[in-house]
C-alpha cells in the first residue's frame, strides 16, 4: 500500500507568500487586459468577477485585503507647510 504524504490544513508561510505573489501577478494581468475592454462587455465582467474572487481568497487566507485593494492612508501630520 502506498502512503500519501500528509496533507495540512493551512498553508506554510512560504506557500502563502508564493500564492499571494502569483495572485498579485494575475491581478496585474487582469487589470492590463480589462483596461482595453468596455465596462459593459461580458469579458470585462468576467475578468472583474475573477479579480474579486482573487481579492477575496487573499483576504480569507491572510486575514486582510491584498495591498492593491487597501485604501491609501495619509502619513502626513495634516498640517500644511
Amino acid at each position: 500500500m502506498v502512503r500519501r504524504s500528509g496533507r495540512h490544513e493551512h498553508m506554510y508561510d512560504h506557500e502563502r507568500e508564493a500564492f499571494i505573489a502569483h495572485a498579485t501577478a494575475l491581478h496585474k494581468t487582469i487589470c492590463n487586459t480589462s483596461g482595453s475592454l468596455t465596462t459593459s462587455g461580458e469579458e470585462y465582467r468576467v475578468l472583474a468577477e475573477l479579480n474579486q474572487a482573487i481579492c477575496g481568497a487573499i483576504q480569507k487566507i491572510t486575514g486582510e485585503p491584498p495591498a492593491w485593494a487597501r485604501p491609501a492612508t495619509h502619513t502626513g501630520t495634516g498640517v500644511p507647510k
